[in-house]
This record gives structure tokens, sequence and C-alpha cells, in this order.
């Protein structure tokens, strides 16, 4: 019976290491800090310069829904970034902003903006936050 029991609990952590194997082989390695990314991926990455802003959820800074962004899905604080209309081949992807880390694209800005990326921050930081350039890399 110990013997069954063995067997069987064998086989369920060899099943269970193989599934994880399959998991992990799926996931791209992405090992990032703040201000550096590497990417180990099947393409070249995507790299664009962007003017990166900021917003807050007010209502002179978003439209009349501020518990939806544009992909319907609810806005995060320090997780949700905006485009401008020239960039929305970015929209519901994750990107790599220098300086800034990772940011889901859920969201459109107006349309007068142009080359812009607005990341979504409490208003306390919006208000202090200064206009950068920074690099932008397209993670899927």
């Amino acid at each position: 019976m110990k013997i069954a029991l063995l067997i069987l609990a064998s086989i369920l952590f060899i099943i269970n290491i193989i599934i994880l194997l399959s998991l992990l082989a799926r996931i791209h390695n992405i090992d990032y800090t703040k201000d550096t990314i590497n990417i180990i991926i099947d393409r070249e990455p995507i790299i664009k310069e962007i003017t990166v802003t900021a917003y807050s959820l007010e209502k002179d800074q978003c439209d009349n829904d501020l518990e939806h962004t544009a992909t319907m899905t609810k806005p995060k604080i320090g997780l949700t970034a905006a485009v401008s209309r020239d960039n929305l081949h970015l929209l519901g992807k994750s990107v790599y902003i220098e300086g800034h880390g990772i940011r889901k694209v859920t969201d459109v800005m107006a349309t007068y903006q142009f080359n812009r990326i607005d990341l979504l921050m409490t208003t306390s930081k919006a208000i202090k936050f200064t206009p950068t350039k920074a690099k932008v890399i397209l993670l899927n």
C-alpha cells in the first residue's frame, strides 16, 4: 500500500513539473529594473521615443466616465497608460517606459495630442510631474 502511494505521489510530482515547465516556456523572459530592461524575445523589440506626460482621474482630464478606460477596463493608478491617436497600435499592449517601468495601454488621449503617452497617477503626483521624452518598448 505504501509503495503504491509513493508511486502515485511520484507520478503526480512529475506531471506537475511537466506542466510548470510548459508554462514557463510560454513566458517571455523579462528582466527589468526602473531604468533598464533586457528583453529576450523572438523578434527585434519595437522602440520609439515618446513624450511622457501624466494625468489623474479628474473630470477635466478624462471624459465623463472615470470608471472605464477606452478598452472598458478599470483604470489603475501606477499601471494604466493612455496614448495619443497616432500611437493607437499600442492600445491593449504592455509597454516598458524608460524610467517609469511597465504599463498597460488601455486608454486614448484627446485628439489634439501627438506622439505622447500619458501615465495615470494620483492627482498630487500628476501635478508635480514634468513631461519628458523617454524610450517606449513594446512588450507584446
